[in-house]
């Protein structure tokens, strides 16, 4: 269910963004991020009574004055009258924030599934050499798996059947077995089902090389989900994409995330850029 929400938000999203994917990343991102922004800031201009929130901003403002000068004066009746008003001003302001976030966050939300869906990773290269991973139960240890041949596909370790391995040290995720393949790909049978079998479980992982665009990596399998455990699930390891890398310095390997708290590095670059642009153009178009 998720997985088609996903898919049907990236077509609609696709017609107007996908341009982007022709440009170097980081530019791709900073156009994406300058949308965002422009969004935030026109969705307030358009839903808010902007003479409104002109006029409680200068309210405070005159507030904060007279509050310093009745602290000079040491009236403390005054200044917690001020304080007092101050804070209804705030709440007032607090209030006339719900109504642009509520309309925004339809676009935005758009925008961020699209942004995961097409600038988290780096698609697959021709004859590029790409880890693939099953995580199943680790009771499951022991076991045999078995990645299917297919044309344009090469093994370059041990073969198509390897051992699930126990793994208990994981940064992100449980215990769990492990079973791994180190595979060089080719972009001419592209697009692939890469499908392992385990037991009497199938896993079909769809899988592209070359262009513009990659499946998500991450494949949660819920249909073979035992009680107790966590989805099995298969990922293709593909190259991250680490938004600024050689900016500062030569050797800067671009913004980290905190993928453990679901923070790709591309989204903590985006917020850097939003956040400011945000201020910056209802500063400039005087939006309140």
């Amino acid at each position: 269910m998720l997985e088609t929400i996903n898919d049907i938000v990236v077509r609609i999203a696709d017609p107007f963004l996908y341009w982007t994917l022709f440009l170097p990343r980081d530019l791709a991102l900073f156009v994406v991020s300058i949308g965002s922004s422009a969004i935030l800031a026109v969705v307030r201009l358009w839903v808010t009574d902007q003479n409104y929130l002109h006029a409680l901003k200068k309210d405070k403002k005159r507030l904060k004055e007279k509050m310093k000068a009745a602290k000079k004066e040491k009236n403390k009746e005054e200044v917690k009258r001020f304080r007092t008003l101050n804070g209804m001003a705030a709440i007032k302001a607090l209030k006339a924030e719900k109504k642009p976030l509520l309309w925004a966050i339809i676009p935005i939300a758009l925008l961020a599934t699209w942004a995961f869906n097409r600038l988290d990773y780096f698609p697959a290269e021709d004859g590029q050499v790409v880890e693939y991973s099953i995580y199943l139960p680790i009771t499951t240890a022991g076991d045999l798996v078995t990645l299917f041949p297919e044309n344009g596909i090469e093994s370059k370790e041990e073969g198509w059947i390897t051992e699930v391995i126990p793994v208990s040290d994981h940064p992100i995720y449980p215990p769990h077995g492990l079973g791994h393949w180190v595979i060089q790909v080719s972009e001419e049978h592209s697009p692939y089902d890469l499908r392992i079998r385990h037991r009497d479980d199938l896993y079909t992982h769809p899988f592209t090389v070359g262009g513009r665009t990659y499946r998500m990596p991450l494949r949660p399998h819920p249909e073979h989900q035992t009680e107790g455990n966590l989805p099995p699930a298969t990922q293709t390891h593909l190259d991250e994409y680490r938004p600024f890398a050689g900016w500062i310095v030569s050797d800067f390997e671009g913004v980290p995330g905190l993928r453990q708290f679901f923070f790709p590095p591309w989204l903590i670059a985006y917020l850097i850029i939003v956040i400011p642009f945000v201020v910056i153009i209802r500063r400039v178009f005087k939006i309140a």
